[in-house]
């Protein structure tokens, strides 16, 4: 299996976790709810917005800033290579790209 195989396996075992599709044998993408995805992740940006102006309030942290700012603008350039289709020419995008999804994270979240 190359690494774009992969990264679609992983993928689509993402998608099956979070039910987003119904638990098959096979993936059929005409059975993958891609709107409720979409619909998911925009709910999640908009609950950290919402979360992130709280803690705005509290004494700098140039750590926490500098994660922050990270995050935004990888979502950004993620935003714009899915639009464009075209691969990322930033190197620390490529290698952040490559880690999504993370199932040492999901296995870690899941204990």
């Amino acid at each position: 299996m190359n690494e774009e195989e992969e990264q679609l396996a992983k993928s689509i075992k993402l998608v099956m976790k979070l039910g987003f599709y119904p638990t098959a044998d096979s993936f059929d993408y005409e059975l993958f709810d891609v709107d409720r995805l979409r619909l998911h992740i925009l709910d999640c940006v908009g609950a950290l917005i919402c979360l992130q102006k709280k803690f705005n309030k509290l004494p700098a942290d140039d750590v926490a800033d500098a994660k922050r700012r990270e995050f935004w603008q990888t979502l950004i350039q993620m935003s714009s290579l899915a639009e464009n289709e075209s691969h990322p020419t930033n190197e620390a995008l490529s290698t952040g790209l490559e880690s999504i999804p993370d199932e040492q994270k999901a296995a870690a979240d899941e204990k």
